[in-house]
């Protein structure tokens, strides 16, 4: 993920004429993209255990 966020920062901006404001908010959407995607997993885990329970309490 931070491979793609410095692919992004090089082909978007000349780095000489980047500012700390533009950084801060690519270092922002970052922060909240994998926090999605964290929350994404931990819902995927719950609904796996779910789906698991399910499937254990037919074939019983």
């Amino acid at each position: 993920m931070l491979v793609f966020l410095l692919v992004f920062i090089q082909t978007q901006y000349n780095f000489i004429k980047i500012n700390a404001k533009d950084i801060n908010v690519l270092v922002l959407n970052y922060k909240q993209l994998r926090f999605v995607l964290i929350f994404l997993d931990f819902i995927q885990f719950l609904i796996l255990r779910a789906y698991q329970a399910h499937k254990k309490m037919l074939s019983s």
